[in-house]
């Protein structure tokens, strides 16, 4: 699944969408932008957060701007120092000059690791390999939680991404768009991710303010 951050501005016209993007486009090549776009034709991940989202605020006058993100896996690969790209850099800048005053919530809808034979995986998931994947999955919530970008995408570069978070770019996209910020955990669990029980998912929920 291709996961995305989607900023919600409260308030806004049914315009509001398409002013978000052209905002964007005027500091942003449109290579930049829609880069990657294709991607996603076939993908579901914005319908789950729209129903939660829904639940959540109602029937509120707001502008729901799904951010599709594309990988990150080429700064885990090569030597690229990704708190240095100058790509990244003009995108959140765009991203936060367009957001401006306006109070804005951002959702980084994503998942952590994905572990077991259903992912490649040679051996399932017993009860030893889950509790590692949970200490693993602590200290990542525990980077979210410090608002801590670099820190979280250091720790799944340090492994190889051997854990396939693919949640990283969401999740980091996320918290260097919000910058300081400071985070609670308010749920996490481990999903089973085939029928036989040999692999799962772990997800959480964490609230950065």
């Amino acid at each position: 699944m291709v996961f995305f951050v989607c900023i919600v501005i409260p308030n806004s016209t049914v315009q509001g969408s398409r002013s978000f993007e052209q905002a964007c486009g005027q500091r942003l090549a449109f290579q930049v932008l829609h880069d990657e776009e294709l991607h996603h034709r076939g993908e579901h991940s914005i319908e789950a957060a729209a129903v939660w989202l829904h639940y959540l605020l109602g029937d509120s006058h707001c502008t729901v701007v799904p951010a599709l993100c594309g990988s990150l896996l080429s700064f885990l690969d090569e030597g690229t120092d990704i708190g240095s790209d100058e790509k990244i850099f003009r995108t959140v800048e765009a991203l936060a000059k367009a957001i401006g005053a306006r109070r804005t919530l951002v959702v980084a809808a994503a998942d952590l690791a994905h572990a077991g034979p259903a992912f490649g995986d040679p051996l399932p998931v017993d009860p030893a390999e889950s509790a590692r994947h949970a200490k693993k999955d602590e200290a990542l919530m525990g980077a979210i939680c410090a608002g801590d970008a670099a820190g979280f995408f250091r720790q799944v570069k340090d492994e190889g991404d051997r854990r396939n978070v693919c949640g990283l770019a969401p999740i980091y996209w996320a918290l260097r768009l919000l910058g300081p910020a400071r985070g609670v955990v308010t749920g996490y669990e481990q999903c089973p991710a085939d029928s036989q029980g040999k692999s799962m998912v772990s997800i959480c929920g964490i609230v950065l303010t």
